[in-house]
């Protein structure tokens, strides 16, 4: 997530995640997104909107505040 902050889109396109396996798009995929039919075709697009910043900014902080991140 923190990534999709400070990367461009251009760079998160060269991005690969899970032991170099997949790049971003499929690893959201693969683990985060339940739906199949969810499309992610305009991702790079809109990544950089400010509402999927905000967005992305509220999850990563959420991770970092949770008990799995603070190992309690």
């Amino acid at each position: 997530f923190r990534d999709m902050l400070l990367c461009t889109p251009e760079e998160l396109k060269k991005k690969r995640y899970e032991d170099e396996q997949y790049d971003l798009i499929t690893f959201l995929t693969r683990y985060y997104l339940p739906d199949d039919n969810y499309s992610l075709r305009d991702f790079y697009h809109h990544i950089k909107d400010e509402s999927v910043q905000d967005e992305v900014r509220r999850i990563l902080e959420a991770l970092e505040n949770s008990e799995i991140c603070s190992g309690k």
